[in-house]
């Protein structure tokens, strides 16, 4: 296997010319992969958006998992979610980074599965245990959204704090804050360990390091694993997990750094304790290499931030999303294709030479050369104007003014008025999604009704999708 990409058809004539097949990979015998879920302190606005535009699924895994949020809270998440101008430190409050974390990995991980991927094993650092139980189909998705919830608004609950990486061993950590009130909070490697605290102590403590030892402030309002979490532990315990299941994939836990198997069932106690306790992310990682030498370990979130990690472990390591940047999710899925991890093509279907479409492809639109459209194609006519035909005897259009006038409580006839400006928000703007939804009978991107708010914008997205159900239905 091998893969190119270009923008035209020369640049991947000439891209084929140039491919070197010498270091191909036998696709037949993929590798080993476990996947591993971050906790807090890897997210930003706008974190999903370039995941939605590049990972196949994940916009449709995002919608199963925020809709069980609470409706004002999963409103914000998807906005914060999408909007790359949502404030940052609205984003860094505890009760809201946490259900959006999880949601962007679960999504990410489950689209993965969508695709074939099924992994040896799976590691959460702190938060993201919670997305490896769910993952494993132990937890149920429901009650892992209920734990998220309830554990990101009982930390937000707790004092403020702040917590600091340290290059040093656990031993030396261990007797430097011996006298002082602060608390081990994670074991991330040999020589890589993070303490939490009251912001005060800790930065007196990084001010007290010996000059040329590295150490960094990690971006969270509070300090985890620490003593300063205690208040939270008693609503986190009250948190009913329901009928838990036997899990399907092994989880590799960093609150016991020691695997728990195939069957293993999750208990409220082992998630409180893992609130409690350091991370044991580096005995993790350490069990992980046991049962499974030379596996890859493919970080599913929206950064790096622990790869460098695995890596220090003598692991390889990839990440789903490297940068922030467009093309950074394309390159891993290349990569995973190649080795036979992920399907991205339908088998042949017939002998006959398929031909790739004639327009631009849409939001979140799939295309094989080998099978044609997997989800749906739009007309082969780039300049068809957006404002499409008739739904149920109503215009697209007429449909779309109708929906904002009911959101907005006055009518709009100004194509470029922006929803946001005429004072609706993003609870407002999920009411509206379902109210077009219902209306047109065809599913509306909300991720493209919240990057692009403006009347016209949204009878384009609108027609875009009634157009793209129609050729799905007349398909079926």
């Amino acid at each position: 296997r091998a893969v190119t990409r270009g923008a035209s058809r020369d640049e991947l004539r000439d891209a084929l010319r140039r491919l070197d097949t010498s270091g191909s990979v036998d696709s037949q015998r993929p590798p080993e992969v476990a996947l591993l879920f971050p906790g807090q302190g890897t997210h930003y606005p706008g974190m999903a958006r370039v995941l939605a535009e590049e990972l196949p699924g994940f916009e449709e895994q995002v919608r199963s998992v925020t809709h069980l949020l609470p409706q004002r809270l999963g409103a914000e998440a998807l906005q914060a979610m999408w909007d790359e101008d949502f404030p940052p430190d609205a984003l860094r409050e505890t009760r809201l980074a946490q259900p959006v974390l999880f949601c962007t990995q679960f999504a990410a991980a489950m689209a993965l599965r969508e695709m074939g991927l099924e992994p040896v094993a799976a590691v959460g650092h702190s938060l993201g245990e919670i997305t490896a139980a769910a993952f494993s189909r132990g937890l149920p998705l429901e009650q892992a959204v209920d734990l998220v919830v309830a554990r990101g608004a009982a930390m937000h609950a707790c004092p403020p704090g702040r917590m600091l990486s340290v290059v040093l061993p656990e031993s030396d950590v261990l007797a430097m804050i011996d006298q002082a009130p602060l608390d081990l909070a994670a074991v991330n490697g040999a020589t890589h360990c993070v303490i939490a605290g009251a912001g005060e102590d800790v930065e007196r403590f990084a001010a007290s390091l010996p000059d040329g030892l590295r150490s960094q402030l990690l971006d969270t309002d509070r300090a985890f694993h620490s003593r300063l979490i205690q208040p939270s532990l008693e609503r986190i315990a009250a948190v009913d997990l329901g009928e838990v299941l036997p899990s399907t994939v092994p989880v590799i836990s960093t609150v016991t750094g020691q695997p728990m198997e195939r069957g293993h069932m999750w208990s409220i106690d082992h998630f409180v304790r893992g609130a409690e306790q350091p991370v044991r992310f580096a005995d993790a990682l350490g069990a992980l290499a046991d049962l499974h030498p030379g596996c890859t370990v493919l970080e599913v979130g929206s950064g790096r931030s622990l790869s460098a990690l695995v890596e220090l472990a003598g692991m390889r390591a990839l990440s789903l999303q490297r940068t922030r940047t467009r093309g950074g999710v394309l390159v891993t899925l290349d990569g995973l294709w190649v080795s036979g991890v992920i399907d991205l093509v339908e088998p042949p279907q017939t002998d006959a030479r398929t031909r790739p479409p004639g327009y631009a492809f849409g939001f979140g639109q799939e295309y094989s050369l080998l099978s044609g459209a997997r989800r749906s194609s739009l007309p082969d006519t780039a300049e068809e104007p957006q404002t499409a035909g008739p739904v149920e005897g109503r215009p697209v259009d007429v449909v779309v003014r109708a929906a904002w006038q009911e959101s907005l409580g006055a009518p709009v006839e100004d194509g470029a008025a922006n929803y946001f400006e005429l004072g609706g928000d993003s609870l407002s703007m999920v009411r509206l999604l379902r109210r077009l939804e219902t209306d047109l009978g065809a599913r509306v991107p909300l991720a493209e009704l919240l990057a692009r708010p403006t009347m016209s914008a949204h009878i384009e997205v609108a027609a875009q999708s009634v157009r793209q159900g129609s050729v799905a239905h007349r398909e079926a």
